[in-house]
């Protein structure tokens, strides 16, 4: 007779094994992957996440393999329940990553943000219905594009709300990916039949079939980063998949991996700089890794040999971009009788623009709030007593600097 324990550990067991099967049925691997231009910082992919187990995890590695780090090490076991982290996305800025968790307790997926070290990890679908997976930020890192449980696009802001719908009715579309410029949103649709990369405006409008030549199910767009080429994967079901490149008004098609046969090559991403692209395949075993090879199909890397088991769907980010650094340059003296004041300021780094905000003793109330301004700002007829101007920099993310450059100063006077 076995033990009350035993038992227990077998039924966990059968839950966990139940969950599982259930997590690959929930969510693949597939996502789309966007490019954003910069320098080439860290590569993301999803990986097991615990040893023997294939619930998964994101991990991040250097361009050249070191430096592994798992991000999500908490692919959770508890009551039965079984999460897994997938499809990882990169911030235009470099500093946030979308993924898609599946916890099989609630029996749904949910799109998810992390910083890039995986810290403040944030469910941004927690109150929508339905199950989210593929996040894809758009350019200027304020939203985020997926599929849902319907097979339609939706688009989210990239702090939460609600899901809308750029895509209904009976196609099965899914793995969105925003353009560089953010006018158009790549993603593959099947009607019936074989999967076509088709792309349409960034409201959902006019979706054109950009494949509708090109044999067999064309899956997984990946956009270059100057928005002039569509990295695909190419997937015959009869001998295997390959990568394939089309330029992004179609057109003919170049296969990047023919060379590599037998290997399954798929989830193509371009790196920042355009001059790579990495992707997953199968190496001497039955398991994927992530590698990479130039944009031409040249110069293969394996970038996790040692795994045992499969590494997919990376995404390559850019360099971080840090937030901007405001400093004020001219402003007038402490002590001053004058009612007019000018202020010059700058920023190091990537600001695209400025916030200014004025307060103090009989100061309009209009002038306290933050609001976009440029240097030399020159107040007015400004009443005697202490003041304080603060001003912060913008970059073309929308960061601002969080410790806004300020000079307090004081106007004589009755």
């Amino acid at each position: 007779m076995q033990s009350g324990a035993n038992q227990l550990g077998i039924a966990r067991r059968a839950a966990i094994a139940a969950g599982l099967a259930c997590l690959a049925a929930l969510s693949g691997s597939s996502a789309a992957d966007a490019a954003f231009p910069g320098a080439n910082g860290r590569i993301a992919y999803q990986g097991p996440g615990l040893s023997g187990v294939s619930a998964s995890s994101i991990f991040s590695t250097n361009p050249d393999g070191t430096d592994k780090l798992n991000l999500t090490p908490n692919p959770v076991f508890r009551r039965g329940e079984v999460t897994g982290n997938r499809q990882p996305a990169y911030s235009p800025d470099g500093r946030r990553i979308a993924f898609a968790r599946t916890s099989v307790g609630a029996f749904r997926n949910d799109i998810w943000v992390m910083n890039a070290d995986g810290t403040d990890q944030i469910n941004l679908t927690s109150a929508a219905e339905g199950n989210y997976v593929e996040p894809s930020f758009s350019p200027d890192g304020a939203r985020i594009v997926f599929s849902d449980d319907r097979d339609d696009i939706q688009v989210i802001d990239s702090g939460g709300s609600p899901p809308v719908d750029l895509t209904s009715g009976p196609a099965l579309d899914s793995d969105p990916e925003f353009s560089p410029d953010g006018t158009k949103i790549a993603f593959e649709r099947s009607e019936g039949g074989p999967s076509d990369i088709y792309v349409m405006n960034a409201d959902g409008s006019l979706p054109t079939n950009m494949t509708a030549a090109v044999p067999n199910s064309s899956e997984s767009p990946s956009w270059s980063p100057d928005g002039t080429r569509i990295a695909f994967t190419n997937d015959d079901p009869v001998t295997e998949s390959n990568i394939l490149v089309i330029g992004a008004a179609g057109g003919a098609t170049t296969d990047l991996t023919s060379a590599v046969t037998g290997k399954d090559p798929q989830d193509p991403a371009f790196s920042p700089d355009g001059t790579k692209i990495a992707y997953s395949r199968l190496d001497d075993g039955m398991d994927a890794d992530v590698f990479t090879m130039g944009s031409d199909g040249l110069q293969q890397k394996n970038l996790t040999p040692e795994s045992t088991e499969d590494d997919r769907a990376p995404n390559w980010g850019p360099v971080p971009v840090e937030p901007p650094n405001t400093k004020i340059k001219a402003g007038p003296k402490k002590r001053t009788s004058k009612r007019r004041a000018t202020f010059r300021f700058n920023s190091g780094g990537a600001a695209v623009g400025f916030q200014c905000s004025l307060s103090g003793r009989r100061v309009k109330e209009e002038l306290k709030a933050f609001a976009a301004c440029e240097s030399p700002i020159t107040y007015k007829r400004l009443k005697p007593g202490r003041k304080r101007f603060r001003v912060r920099a913008v970059d073309r993310f929308g960061a601002v600097d969080a410790s806004p450059a300020k000079l307090a100063w004081r106007i004589t006077g009755g």
